[in-house]
């Protein structure tokens, strides 16, 4: 499976996306510890473009309606490697006077699975040998909440933790419910005003 051929398509979705929405003041960028059901271990980039974001009457409330593409390598170690490119739609509150956010969104995703199905292992030498493996494809819809707030004065750094639920659906094979965690910073370019 080749890793990079997918990353170099985050990256273009990425690059399309930030000349798209070039005139916003902010965009983060996302760097987190991701694993199904928090024990398979991973990691996940992604970024946020704002669709929309209007204020509150005298509150110091900020809301959001705003994209984010991602992509996500994660392992169960000695049986499968996953490969999850996944777009979320969503919605964001923002407390401006406590720095911390919440975000409710819908994803829609693609689960490239690479199992292991059968080895061999030497007993002399304890080497693995004669992996069979296969390629699984799954459509993978998500519900997410995500809970983050900005650390320091300039807010150009922040935290977040997010929790997933959804189901891998396939056409040859029954749906199977998944529990993501996700654990991370993120990292706010700006762009300076004329």
């Amino acid at each position: 499976m080749n890793l990079l051929k997918y990353f170099l398509i985050f990256l273009f979705i990425f690059g399309i996306n930030f000349q798209s929405f070039s005139q916003e003041k902010e965009i983060p960028i996302s760097l987190a510890y991701f694993g199904n059901f928090a024990i398979q271990p991973g990691i996940k980039v992604g970024t946020e473009l704002e669709l929309k974001t209007w204020e509150k009457e005298n509150s110091p409330k900020l809301q959001k309606l705003f994209i984010s593409p991602q992509f996500a390598v994660f392992t169960r170690v000695r049986v499968n490697t996953n490969y999850f490119l996944n777009v979320d739609v969503g919605y964001k509150r923002q407390n401006t006077e406590r720095k911390l956010y919440q975000s409710f969104s819908l994803g829609l995703g693609y689960l490239l699975q690479n199992e292991l199905l059968s080895f061999s292992i030497n007993l002399g030498s304890g080497d693995i040998t004669d992996k069979n493996k296969e390629l699984r494809h799954y459509f993978l819809p998500t519900i997410n909440y995500e809970l983050g707030g900005y650390i320091g004065q300039k807010r150009n750094f922040g935290w977040y933790t997010k929790y997933s639920l959804g189901s891998k659906i396939a056409p040859s094979r029954e749906s199977a419910m998944v529990v993501f965690l996700e654990v991370g910073g993120k990292l706010f370019l700006r762009k300076s005003q004329k």
